[in-house]
This record gives C-alpha cells, structure tokens and sequence, in this order.
C-alpha cells in the first residue's frame, strides 16, 4: 500500500455514558467510568454493551471521548507515557504511511451526544446496544 495511508490500530477512550430520560427533567448517569473501545479496522461493526442500565424511557445519550487523567490508572498503557499532563491521551492511531509505520496519539477530548431516532424504553436488567458510525480515515 505504498503512498497510501493505511491504518491497522484506532483505539479510543471513553468515560461515562448518559442517557436522557424523555421527561427532560432527569439524567441518568451509568457508572461505567473510563474504557477502552478498539475499532474494528475490517469495516465490521464494533460492539459495545452496558447492561443493568436504569428502567426508563430515554431519548439521547451522551458520552466523553477523555483523556487520562491523572488520578485514573490506564486501562491500556499506550494512553500514558507518563505522569505528567502532557503524557496521557484519548485516542491512539497506528498504521503506516508511505510503507513507514507511525503512530498519533491525541490529547482532546470531547463530548458526543446522540439522539435517538426513536425514544427507547428500558426495563429492569435490559441491555442497550448504541451503533456509532466512525470513519477513522476523516
């Protein structure tokens, strides 16, 4: 594939997800504190399920793509090199370009809300599967 980009590895970081309750009035955090979701680079879809979610009907959820802080103990090492501010990141890509391996860690962090097409209704012990489309190449 040379002169052309080609990645092999997108990882992402990922803290709390919040769902919003269809009344508006309330906003139910799950406490999944900080993971990791590794993009499935073949084009299939990458998966990722929460389970004992709180009953309720929902209309959105939110998320935080985040880099490491300092307190947080790295899930996945390539997130820290280190203890200081500037040595902790969000997302992780690796692949090669020009036949030349590289590696691009990032330091933002954002904010993702999503809204449903449709409101959802969960029940107790329900599971939610929320699909993102990501084009890692853009």
């Amino acid at each position: 594939m040379d002169g052309e980009i080609a990645l092999t590895n997108v990882k992402i970081l990922i803290r709390d997800l919040k769902l919003k309750a269809l009344s508006g009035e309330d906003t139910s955090n799950v406490r999944t504190g900080v993971f990791v979701v590794a993009l499935n680079m073949d084009g299939t879809l990458t998966e990722i399920t929460l389970s004992d979610l709180p009953a309720g009907s929902y209309e959105s959820s939110k998320f935080e793509i985040h880099k490491l802080e300092a307190h947080e103990t790295p899930l996945d090492p390539d997130f820290s090199d280190g203890d200081d501010d500037s040595s902790r990141y969000s997302v992780i890509v690796e692949g090669t370009y020009l036949g030349a391996g590289f590696s691009c860690k990032s330091k933002k962090s954002a904010h993702q809300h999503v809204a449903f097409d449709e409101p959802i209704e969960l029940v107790n012990g329900s599971e939610l599967n929320v699909t993102l489309v990501v084009n890692p190449y853009s």
